[in-house]
């Protein structure tokens, strides 16, 4: 069952998947990543929020260490801040506000994939 606390805010206007529906699932994936909880984690959601309104309330109380996972804890800010920057573009409740997929696809090849080293050491 899909609680209502995940469905992105679009879709409860206009009853419409779009693109930019796509962009906030990717966003609460990532999240999921980054915070090693469930989007409807009972520790938010007695709180009557979900993984993004939790983010989000940690981001403005400046408390971004308590949104990672503890085994993430240790990554220093560089890598981290801008992660929590993009899960919160991605998730923006204006879907004008969030980047298209293709804009999505160009930053992960850029600036995520684009410092891996090939498994062949090239």
């Amino acid at each position: 069952m899909i609680s209502c606390l995940l469905i992105y805010p679009e879709y409860l206007r206009s009853g419409r998947a779009t693109e930019k529906s796509d962009v906030y699932s990717f966003g609460v994936l990532l999240l999921e990543l980054v915070t090693g909880k469930r989007p409807t984690d009972p520790s938010f959601v007695n709180r009557g929020l979900n993984v993004v309104g939790w983010m989000n309330t940690l981001l403005k109380e400046n408390k971004p260490e308590d949104i990672l996972v503890k085994r993430c804890r240790d990554a220093d800010a560089e890598t981290v801040e801008p992660i929590l920057e993009i899960a919160a573009r991605y998730t923006d409740a204006n879907p004008d506000d969030r980047p298209s997929m293709q804009q999505v696809l160009q930053y992960l090849e850029q600036e995520v994939m684009s410092p891996c080293k090939s498994i062949n050491g090239d």
